[in-house]
């Protein structure tokens, strides 16, 4: 994929509705001739010997500790704007998360002067930082670590997304009921169009902050030039760009 927007790393955070509702259901939809796809290149196009490295510790991310102490139940299936979501500034999960981050850097520290990149402690317990492969090697002996791997940047390459998804022809997702209300959608790509007309708020989207919302409109490298616009459809972007710098 080629964007005019190089926003490498963006997460794009969309909202398709106004409102939360009382309960999700979910519709599988298969394509009906999987033989049919293939990749658009002859091979992946990745960038290796970053000495870049992701590092994941044992210890359980602060959704999974806020599970266990009660403060957000998957099971529970009826969703409200103050009900079971993932609350990352109560009390408890703070200082959970506060406590995962100087665990991420007292093992930093055991292998050498380390820069943290970027901490990870929601969703996923770990860190990335560049490494040596004497550094890799210590931190895939201590008991605390889980796993090392490097960090690879991947080119995207795919023509036929939408199909496979099985969200056009006969049997797709829009004949079946299912439009995408009440969900907010996150998404890791290689770049974003703000401007272009899938993005654009027809007026029918209500304040984000009205379902939770509490994220950011990062514009990267767009930032001085304002070309870069959020709005209650494209309710949030977020730049990641240090890793591969």
């Amino acid at each position: 994929m080629t964007f005019k927007k190089k926003l490498l790393g963006t997460m794009i955070s969309m909202a398709v509705t106004a409102g939360m509702s009382s309960a999700v259901n979910a519709q599988q939809v298969f394509p009906e001739n999987l033989a049919k796809f293939s990749t658009t290149a002859s091979k992946v196009n990745v960038k290796k010997n970053s000495g870049l490295y992701i590092v994941q510790l044992k210890d359980a991310p602060g959704i999974t500790y806020a599970e266990e102490i009660g403060e957000l139940i998957p099971s529970k299936q009826t969703v409200a704007a103050h009900g079971n979501q993932y609350a990352a500034d109560t009390r408890q999960v703070s200082e959970y998360v506060s406590e995962l981050k100087r665990k991420q850097r007292s093992t930093a520290a055991e292998i050498g002067d380390i820069k943290i990149i970027h901490n990870y402690v929601h969703s996923f317990n770990g860190f990335s930082a560049k490494l040596t492969e004497q550094q890799v090697e210590s931190l895939r002996a201590n008991p605390d670590v889980v796993s090392v791997w490097q960090d690879e940047l991947v080119k995207v390459n795919t023509s036929n997304t939408p199909e496979f998804l099985g969200l056009t022809g006969a049997n797709g997702q829009h004949t079946l009921g299912i439009k995408g209300d009440d969900v907010v959608v996150g998404i890791l790509d290689t770049g974003i169009t703000p401007e272009n007309p899938s993005f654009a708020d027809d007026g029918t989207y209500s304040d984000p902050s009205t379902i939770g919302w509490a994220g950011e409109c990062d514009a990267g490298e767009e930032a001085d030039d304002g070309t870069f616009a959020c709005n209650n459809k494209l309710i949030g972007a977020r730049y990641f760009k240090d890793s591969f710098e």
